[in-house]
């Protein structure tokens, strides 16, 4: 699962991705991985500047 990362421009720079072996990460986990990773993927680019966006 990956998020992207955006400058003050909106251009997209780099991306915050979460990788490991399927038999680690349990199927119950992968919700909450997924909104951790998009909520780094979301504080990484407001600390870029990035303008809020109300989706990715």
């Amino acid at each position: 699962m990956s998020a992207p990362v955006r400058d003050h421009r909106g251009v997209l720079v780099a991306a915050v991705m979460l990788s490991a072996p399927r038999f680690r990460v349990p199927e119950s986990m992968l919700e909450s991985l997924g909104r951790a990773v998009a909520e780094s993927g979301r504080r990484v680019s407001a600390r870029l500047g990035a303008p809020v966006a109300t989706r990715d």
